[in-house]
């Protein structure tokens, strides 16, 4: 919608146009299918300029209280046009970039713990995968080989590290790889290996979630029976290069608040400060 003031100040080249008078100084006119393609098109194009992870929610029942089904401005021909001309243009102009160090956004997962070689907190690093992703369609980019960087990088800091950091190893990796699935796929990864984020440059949303699993204990790199030890423990051994670790941290276990967290809050605080004062 575009907003005017009060009903005389508004253009006499929109006199045939659909308006609403929402309060005695601001007007209201309906933007055309023609316009709210271009809005699409305008917004994908800046949206395309950002510089990391970017998720477009778009309402399915109106942008706006009087744009629903059965209110004034209600076009179904519009917000179809302003959606999928939002979704065919983003990345439209950006060349696909296939999974490489040259990527950017690499990280590990959990952000809530101090990480330690054996940490408990997510045995497993999981992706379910609720709509089909296609190639090139925002599938998440994988390091096959940083376990062993990651691992490498743990064991050398008994003591423990802070979230965050890990993406820098992504230097040393060569295997690199693009998932993508059918609607109910579960994809299970070892909790060290690195991943980020990728263009879609489909007209299709893709729906993944990434439910951290946790483990009962922390990991023992130095069991008794050798068949005793779990996938994810020989992996971590193999990239060290051991058969077996007395492993053993020099520091106490953290649980942290993530920053994500601590936003949020901040936000709700603000909002209810705000709906204290309306």
């Amino acid at each position: 919608m575009v907003n005017f003031g009060p009903p005389d100040t508004v253009p006499e080249k929109f006199s045939d146009r659909l308006f609403y008078q929402h309060n005695p100084t601001v007007t209201l006119m309906r933007t055309t299918a023609e316009e709210t393609a271009e809005l699409g098109r305008i917004m994908a194009r800046k949206l395309s300029e950002a510089q990391g992870p970017t998720t477009v929610i778009i309402p399915t029942q109106g942008v706006s209280a009087i744009d629903k089904t059965g209110q004034p401005f209600d076009s179904q021909e519009a917000r179809e046009a302003w959606r999928e001309n939002l979704k065919a243009h983003i990345g439209a102009d950006t060349p696909w970039q296939p999974p490489s160090s040259e990527v950017s956004g690499w990280h590990k997962d959990g952000d809530f713990f101090r990480h330690f070689l054996d940490s408990p907190e997510q045995g497993l690093l999981t992706i379910v995968v609720w709509s089909d992703i296609y190639p090139k369609s925002g599938g998440t980019f994988v390091a096959c080989d940083s376990v062993q960087h990651v691992a490498q990088r743990l064991y050398e800091h008994p003591e423990g590290l802070p979230p965050g950091g890990f993406g820098k190893l992504i230097g040393k990796c060569k295997d690199f790889a693009e998932i993508t699935g059918k609607a109910g796929d579960v994809v299970l990864l070892h909790p060290f290996i690195l991943h980020a984020a990728s263009q879609n440059l489909s007209v299709r949303a893709r729906f993944i979630t990434n439910p951290p699993v946790g483990l009962a204990e922390p990991m023992n790199f130095n069991r008794e029976n050798p068949d005793d030890f779990s996938p994810v423990e020989l992996a971590v051994l193999d990239g060290l290069g051991k058969d077996r670790l007395d492993f053993k941290p020099t520091a106490p276990r953290e649980r942290l608040v993530p920053e994500r967290v601590q936003r949020q809050k901040k936000m709700l605080e603000e909002q209810k400060k705000r709906l204290e004062i309306g």
